[in-house]
């Protein structure tokens, strides 16, 4: 149970948090942010997704607050010290822009659009391009900024969606693990792990393929079943969702994250009887998972409001 809480229930928040982003909704996107972080407080690029809808909001100090623990948590991506740059720059403060992107810079030598804010931001505030600390983060870079490199400001403006580097290459996807043995503790563990791996990166397909091998070897287990359902869920495949969760539950009855993803399920359908059906079974077996269910089905509501 607490496996799953950590894992997938987490990034299912993190992923309809990037939606709403993307769709301008960046008080709903924000609440969901932050929900991943009461769970996960050590995922740095939650607390940079929050600092960027701070931003959008108009809410600069409380930005710069979340991307600077973004980047006290991932000190070596230099993306946050370019963002967080970028918010001093839209405020005017211009000095701290520019420390900022150095700083990217001492990170990462080739990250373009943090030199083509660097440049911008010297020439606005008359920084010689023979000042030392450039040459100290810039030795073999040329006098001038590479064609076409969005300025900062721009570069703010865009939606700040997980890094390409977390996406799993076309090649890698489509790999087919060797066909197991039975009775494989190990190797069943492993495609269990895979599967969150995926669906941290939004694989939903992926993961969903690497549980269905995991759940083919060891049908008896409720975990895979109902991690299943996540990844259905993800997929739009409702129907198939709830009988995910229902095997969960008959291969092991009072399973309670399996109520707690039928009634999300029942939530999002807007079936209310079923809800309350799901919400009446937890209480009995999980009272604070089955008020984190009615809290979820009021987040639901509010949105659609």
């Amino acid at each position: 149970m607490i496996a799953y809480l950590e894992k997938v229930f987490p990034g299912m928040r993190f992923n309809r948090g990037v939606r709403r982003a993307e769709e301008g909704d960046f008080d709903n996107a924000l609440k969901l942010f932050q929900d991943v972080i009461r769970s996960k407080p050590d995922m740095a690029l939650a607390h940079a997704n929050a600092g960027f809808c701070l931003y959008r909001m108009g809410k600069a100090p409380e930005a710069i607050a979340a991307y600077e623990r973004a980047r006290s948590l991932a000190p070596e991506d230099p993306q946050h010290a370019h963002d967080i740059g970028c918010v001093y720059y839209t405020t005017g403060q211009k000095e701290k822009a520019f420390d900022c992107f150095l700083d990217a810079l001492r990170s990462d030598p080739d990250h373009k659009e943090a030199y083509a804010a660097l440049e911008k931001v010297r020439v606005d505030l008359n920084i010689p391009a023979t000042d030392p600390r450039l040459s100290v983060v810039l030795p073999s870079k040329p006098a001038t900024p590479p064609p076409a490199a969005a300025p900062a400001e721009e570069k703010a403006a865009a939606p700040a969606l997980p890094p390409s580097k977390a996406v799993v290459k076309e090649k890698e996807k489509e790999k087919q693990p060797p066909a197991p043995p039975a009775n494989q503790p190990d190797v069943v563990n492993a495609l269990v792990n895979k599967g969150y791996e995926l669906f941290e990166q939004g694989e939903h397909e992926a993961a969903l393929s690497a549980w269905n091998k995991a759940v083919s070897l060891d049908p008896k287990n409720a975990k895979v079943h109902n991690n299943r359902a996540a990844a259905l869920i993800e997929l739009g495949r409702l129907q198939d969702a709830i009988d995910a969760c229902s095997e969960a539950l008959r291969v092991q009855p009072g399973y309670a994250i399996a109520h707690m993803t039928r009634g999300e399920i029942y939530a999002s359908m807007g079936n209310r009887d079923a809800v309350m059906r799901e919400y009446t079974a937890l209480n009995a077996i999980d009272e604070e998972l089955a008020q984190q269910l009615i809290e979820l089905v009021r987040e639901m509501k509010d949105q659609a409001e």
